[in-house]
């Protein structure tokens, strides 16, 4: 009988607020809704990494510790599949998304969001992800002036 191998996921759950860890759109929602999604797609939950108070606007993506891990795991090939609630767990700025996507899917990792499905940067995600994240940007701008 052959072995078949499980598609080993690591999950991100992050929230811009230390208050949203155990809020309604937080951590815990995130990891109650994944955790179960996860085993239902057959994975092997390998990680768990949680950011809590990470503003992705104000905290670049170089000096986010999470991405630090992931990028060192994916390295090392140490899982298959990013599973994060929404794309923009993962980061908000255009820029950002596509560094991150490119370099987990250059090392064969795919990013998988619950809510809108996998994430590249293929011609075909871009434009969408543009659209998505252009909007994070724009409010980010309006509402914060690029303050801290």
């Amino acid at each position: 009988m052959g072995h078949t191998k499980k598609t080993r996921a690591v999950l991100l759950c992050r929230t811009a607020s230390k208050k949203a860890t155990n809020a309604e759109n937080g951590i815990l929602l995130q990891r109650n809704i994944l955790r179960p999604w996860i085993e239902q797609q057959g994975y092997d939950l390998v990680k768990e990494i949680t950011e809590s108070g990470v503003g992705c606007f104000k905290i670049p993506l170089e000096k986010r510790d999470a991405i630090h891990e992931l990028k060192k795991m994916a390295v090392n090939k140490e899982f298959d599949v990013l599973v994060v609630y929404k794309g923009d767990r993962l980061c908000r700025t255009i820029k950002d998304i596509h560094e991150i996507i490119d370099f987990l899917n250059s090392h064969g990792i795919k990013v998988i969001s619950y809510c809108e499905g996998e994430i590249t940067t293929a011609v075909k995600d871009r434009f969408t992800a543009h659209l998505r994240h252009w909007n994070d940007e724009e409010y980010e701008e309006e509402n914060h002036n690029g303050t801290t």
